[in-house]
């Protein structure tokens, strides 16, 4: 056989894989949302979608590839925000100004995306206290009050507004800031409001 020929053959069967190889390599360059088995019309969804933060408060984001079809499918993501912190895992951490931000999930290796709104807002008043939680005083003297605002993760807020209001004012009055005065004797309960959240206090009053 001439050696020629042999060498024609040679080449021939070494073209074929090398087809192969290359032929994968350009489809999925030409469909990389494919790679992870999402196919075409496919979208990402990030959970939860929207969500109110406290500033410094954290929440744990997670995304997943929907098909075509409407089945969920496991899908590597790498996350980024425009205010605030995320790490690689999901977990965000807002930032101290007041606003509306985007946390925001990118497909690895594809290119979907899809964004979650985060809106930073002073956290509501949950619990108020009312301290000293009694108090007994004559007619004529005064008891000072104070009130303690915390919201629902146990953290103290402040520079809000607190409202004050003695229940029976025949004995007790109180301002607003929470100073008592005795007026007649008997037993008034001091309240303070902030929120629509109260917190009470027993005053008693005594004859001198």
């Amino acid at each position: 056989m001439p050696f020629t020929f042999k060498l024609s053959q040679r080449l021939a069967r070494m073209r074929v894989p090398a087809l192969l190889v290359s032929t994968a390599v350009l489809a999925a360059c030409e469909h990389p949302s494919r790679i992870s088995g999402l196919g075409q019309g496919a979208t990402l969804v990030v959970v939860p979608n929207a969500v109110t933060l406290a500033p410094l408060q954290s929440q744990q984001f997670a995304a997943f590839g929907r098909t075509n079809a409407g089945d969920s499918v496991p899908t590597a993501v790498t996350w980024n925000t425009n205010m605030g912190s995320i790490t690689g895992s999901g977990l965000y951490t807002a930032g101290t100004p007041y606003g509306v931000y985007l946390v925001t999930a990118h497909q690895t290796g594809g290119s979907l995306s899809a964004n979650a709104l985060v809106t930073v807002a002073p956290a509501p008043v949950a619990t108020v206290t009312v301290s000293p939680t009694s108090g007994s005083i004559v007619v004529g003297g005064a008891q000072q009050f104070s009130a303690t605002l915390k919201d629902a993760r146990g953290n103290v807020l402040t520079g809000r507004s607190v409202t004050w209001a003695s229940s029976t004012a025949t004995v007790a009055t109180v301002d607003a800031n929470g100073v008592a005065r005795a007026v007649g004797i008997g037993v008034a309960t001091i309240t303070a409001t902030s929120e629509g959240q109260s917190g009470t206090a027993t005053l008693t009053v005594t004859v001198p």
